[in-house]
């Protein structure tokens, strides 16, 4: 198989980043930007969703400290959930 070269210019930081997390990954920056081009190509566009989040997304974060949101009591190393909560189906 025959190979071509290409060239691209990056800002010397962000170059830099690059290639410390390519190395702790494991792998070379020239490894990681083929994986990136084959997923490219195998995914016929970009390998993740590139986007803003819509207005919907935004609001369905969920915050673990909201009121109804409830720490059930452990038990014997069990959490006691409410009774309410009981699927009728089980026997």
């Amino acid at each position: 198989m025959s190979t071509v070269q290409r060239a691209f210019l990056l800002e010397e930081a962000l170059n830099h980043q690059f290639c410390i997390i390519a190395e702790r990954l494991g792998s070379s920056p020239s490894d990681v930007l083929r994986m990136f081009v084959t997923s490219f190509v195998a995914n016929k566009g970009l390998p993740f969703t590139f986007r803003l989040p819509d207005d919907k997304a935004a609001k369905r974060v969920f915050n673990s400290k909201h009121p109804n949101i409830i720490t059930p009591p452990i038990r014997n190393g069990h959490a006691v959930l409410p009774a309410s909560w009981r699927d009728d189906d089980e026997e």
